[in-house]
């Protein structure tokens, strides 16, 4: 499984860091869209303001266990905020000072049978190798 880091740095020189696990230019495209954009009042409003931001991947990180990836993506999410002191008004439109993603039920039950299954296949390709 793949997770971003994602950067908006808009004319004014302010940035706004993000991190998905989906496709980023899906992302994208929602900060951008009408009805999913005004939920991120600060970038929003900056955007309609300013124009259209320059958008950047800054990280990619992997993780065969979604738990981890989240982990992961929340401390680097964290990392790029404060390195870029985007949650201070006067430098970026974040409202959050670091990564607060959460994984679903769905991905803790997808991470369990991951697991399972492999203990399962390995223990079965030890049977047949022996």
């Amino acid at each position: 499984m793949k997770g971003y880091i994602y950067k908006y740095t808009f004319s004014d020189n302010k940035v706004y860091i993000g991190q998905t696990r989906r496709d980023p230019e899906i992302r994208h495209k929602e900060h951008m869209s009408e009805s999913v954009g005004p939920m991120n009042g600060g970038f929003w409003k900056a955007y309609k303001c300013l124009g259209e931001p320059k958008y950047e991947i800054i990280e990619t990180i992997e993780n065969d266990s979604t738990q981890a990836l989240i982990e992961e993506l929340n401390k680097r999410e964290t990392y790029w905020i404060q390195l870029h002191k985007a949650d201070n008004p006067k430098y970026g439109y974040n409202r959050k000072s670091k990564g607060t993603a959460t994984a679903s039920r769905h991905d803790i039950y997808d991470d369990i049978f991951n697991k399972v299954f492999n203990e399962i296949y390995k223990y079965k390709f030890e049977i047949y190798v022996l």
